[in-house]
């Protein structure tokens, strides 16, 4: 507008108008979330996940919430102007469970207010990340030990240290270790990776052993998979 005075004191105005527009107010979330490992997992291996929220849209976010609920992660931005970035840690540790699946899958997810509608409308947005484990490997190890291995004679007792170890990387169960030889028969209800036990078991040298020149004895170890695949190992001594 534009007003004045002429010479006599008489009011003059003017006026004009001109509209602006803007683009489209839109409210939008980005969420990125990586690993630092996906693939060849193992189990007990500590996953790290980091994931990035950003106002991708042309208004202010405000009440930004991110959740990731398999790692526990909560967490809450007050607000977050537009172009702006959060990033955030979440860790996993990789379980039997995962290793029989075959992978880890996991989902982060981010919701704000949007500014732009009049209700309670969310804008939301979320990512998903797979890390894939190494191939399930069931593997029993049986060491059979004597305490003395030559020049025996009859009467003579030889004792047998049996080392039964599981070196695979499941947990196995129902594991019969047996020296049939010795009279030996035990079962281990379940038997954890890398865990082992220790047997104790002789025998007493005979005629029959000093005519064949030697006493041969097998100690085997028989057991399950989580997916009740048997699983052997052996030993001779």
């Amino acid at each position: 507008t534009a007003d004045g005075k002429d010479p006599k004191d008489n009011d003059v105005h003017g006026e004009d108008t001109e509209n602006v527009t803007t683009i489209v107010a839109g409210a939008s979330l980005d969420v990125v979330k990586n690993a630092d490992k996906t693939e060849e997992a193992k189990v007990g291996e500590t996953i790290t996940y980091t994931i990035t929220v950003k106002n991708d849209g042309n208004v202010t976010l405000t009440n930004v919430k991110v959740d990731d609920d398999q790692t526990g992660l909560h967490k809450e931005i007050a607000e977050l102007a537009v172009g702006a970035t959060e990033t955030f840690t979440a860790e996993h540790i990789i379980t039997e469970d995962d290793l029989l699946a075959g992978s880890y899958t996991n989902v982060a997810k981010a919701e704000a207010d949007d500014p732009t509608k009049d209700d309670d409308t969310k804008v939301t947005d979320e990512d998903t990340e797979t890390v894939t484990t190494e191939e399930v490997n069931a593997h029993i190890k049986v060491k059979k030990t004597a305490d003395v291995t030559s020049g025996l004679e009859v009467g003579d007792e030889v004792n047998y240290t049996i080392v039964v170890t599981n070196d695979g990387n499941v947990t196995l169960t129902n594991v019969v270790v047996v020296d049939a030889k010795t009279g030996l028969n035990v079962t281990i209800d379940e038997l954890a990776v890398n865990d082992s036990k220790t047997y104790e078991t002789k025998h007493t040298i005979n005629e029959e052993d000093l005519i064949a020149g030697k006493f041969d004895n097998i100690a085997t170890a028989d057991g399950k998979d989580p997916k009740d695949n048997d699983v052997h190992g052996e030993d001779t001594e």
